[in-house]
Order: C-alpha cells, then structure tokens, then sequence
C-alpha cells in the first residue's frame, strides 16, 4: 500500500511511531504474560 509522504522527515517520523507502537504493544503482552 503505497502511502505519499509531504517530506521525507515525514516518513521517517510515520516510520519512527509504527515501530514504537509495535514495541509498546510488544512490552504490553510481555506484561500481561508476566502477570499470569
């Protein structure tokens, strides 16, 4: 799915905030695991 970016500062800050999602989302699970 290509997406347009304005800049390419735009693209590496979209790029920056999927994988600090997918790391906070990664970080969740290993806290709910840890819990059970």
């Amino acid at each position: 799915m290509p997406l347009k970016f304005e800049t390419e500062m735009e693209l590496a800050t979209h790029l920056a905030g999927q994988k600090r999602k997918k790391h906070d989302s990664l970080r969740s699970h290993k806290a709910v695991v840890s819990l059970y």
